[in-house]
């Protein structure tokens, strides 16, 4: 969460690579986020990077974090 403040300063999408990239060390495959569909902030930061996204009463973000089987998440 990043405050109103904040917002529109590339914090988020610097939290969300960092994030995944400690993830990818780990070696997880992928990270889910619950957003709500009118974070349309969140959104469009999964959107510019290749995050799928499936939204009803709340949109759910899958970031695949692993190389193998050609399957990552876009800068």
């Amino acid at each position: 969460m990043v405050i109103d403040s904040y917002q529109g300063r590339g914090i988020g999408k610097a939290v969300v690579f960092d994030f995944a990239e400690r993830l990818r060390k780990m070696r997880y495959r992928y990270a889910l986020a619950y957003v709500s569909p009118e974070n349309y902030r969140a959104l469009a930061i999964a959107g510019k990077i290749g995050a799928e996204v499936r939204c009803r009463d709340i949109c759910i973000i899958k970031y695949v974090l692993t190389k193998d089987g050609g399957e990552m998440c876009r800068s």
